[in-house]
C-alpha cells in the first residue's frame, strides 16, 4: 500500500506495567489528501526496545479489510521484532491467522 502514512508517538513509560508505550496514527490517502483512518497502540517490555507487542490495531469500520492493519504490521516489522500476546478478538484471531497463512508474520 503506497498510500499509507504512519505517525508514531512515544506515550511514555508505564511504571506499573514496566514497559514503554507507543501509539501510531494510520493515514490513508483518500481522494486528494491523507485522512486518519485508524490507530495502533504497542509497547516494548522492560529494556528490550527492539521487541514490541501490539496491544491493539483499530481501523475505522468503513476502511476495514483494505490492508491498513496489515500495512501497520509491516511498518512495525521494519523497525522492530514483533511478538504477540495472543489476546485477540474473534475478528483479530482470523486476521492474525491470515497473516500467518500469507507468511507476513
Amino acid at each position: 500500500m503506497n498510500f499509507v502514512k504512519f505517525d508514531h508517538k512515544y506515550l511514555g513509560y508505564n511504571d506499573e506495567l514496566d514497559h514503554k508505550e507507543y501509539c501510531c496514527d494510520i493515514y490513508g490517502y483518500l481522494k486528494d489528501h491523507y485522512k486518519c483512518i485508524g490507530h495502533c497502540k504497542y509497547y516494548s517490555s522492560g529494556h528490550e526496545d527492539h521487541i514490541v507487542y501490539i496491544e491493539f490495531i483499530n481501523i475505522s469500520y468503513n476502511y476495514r479489510r483494505r490492508g491498513y492493519g496489515t500495512a501497520m504490521v509491516k511498518e512495525l516489522l521494519k523497525q522492530y521484532e514483533l511478538h504477540w500476546d495472543y489476546k485477540f478478538t474473534k475478528e483479530g484471531r482470523l486476521w492474525y491467522e491470515s497473516l500467518l497463512n500469507r507468511n507476513i508474520v
